[in-house]
């Protein structure tokens, strides 16, 4: 059982081995966050490594495998992708972690914030839930629930979806984001507005470029 240590920053560094098994190191204490991990094996580059880190660290061993609970400051890093929440859990055996509270993501220039994660470690792909924003250069996309697939840079919204790009909006069903592309796939009951030349557009779906800012309706 891992022992919780109040007040001081706990590191995990969970990298893949041979077999889909992890190897776990605890390591406490400040500046831990540049130390290796103790004979772990090189990541792959297809799957690089996740470093977590809070405030508070606790764990134990039940039918799920191993769990880690996570409390205060919660901090992932993959790459350059980085996860911040006030608390989670680590399905290690799984590979997957949940987080709570201001769950905030920053991949290149996009940034995710939602109340509820669940990030799936093998998959590279977060499950939202509740008050989803998706921004990206200035742009803004709001729904309650939706997927961000880290790898690909893609978005997808649901349950209603609000977007705003400087002086145009939209409403649609849902919506799919193409971070590299800026491009926006918006479908069901899609309705787009300029404000500035006073045009509203209605269709079944409208996808919208961005770099271009030219709308396509089907």
């Amino acid at each position: 059982m891992l022992r919780r240590r109040p007040g001081r920053v706990a590191v995990i560094r969970a990298r893949a081995i041979a077999g889909g098994l992890f190897a776990l190191a605890l390591l406490a204490g400040p500046g831990c966050a540049g130390c290796p991990a103790a004979g772990a094996a090189p990541a792959s580059a297809a799957e690089p490594p996740l470093h977590i880190a809070a405030d508070n660290v606790s764990g134990s061993h039940g039918p799920e495998g191993d769990i880690v609970l996570l409390h205060g400051n919660v901090r992932i890093t993959r790459e350059r992708t980085v996860l911040t929440a006030d608390a989670g859990r680590y399905l290690r055996t799984q590979g997957l972690l949940d987080l709570d509270g201001n769950v905030r993501m920053v991949d290149s220039t996009a940034t995710v914030t939602c109340d509820h994660a669940s990030y799936s470690e093998h998959a590279d792909r977060l499950e939202l839930q509740g008050n989803v924003v998706v921004t990206d250069r200035n742009g803004t996309l709001r729904a309650p629930a939706g997927t961000y697939d880290r790898g690909t840079g893609r978005a997808h919204l649901t349950g209603g979806v609000t977007g705003q790009d400087k002086n145009q909006r939209l409403l649609a069903d849902q919506a799919t984001y193409l971070r590299d592309s800026s491009l926006v796939r918006a479908r069901g009951h899609v309705r787009g507005f300029d404000d500035e030349n006073r045009v509203e557009l209605g269709a079944g779906a409208i996808d919208f470029d961005r770099t271009r800012k030219l709308a396509v309706a089907t």
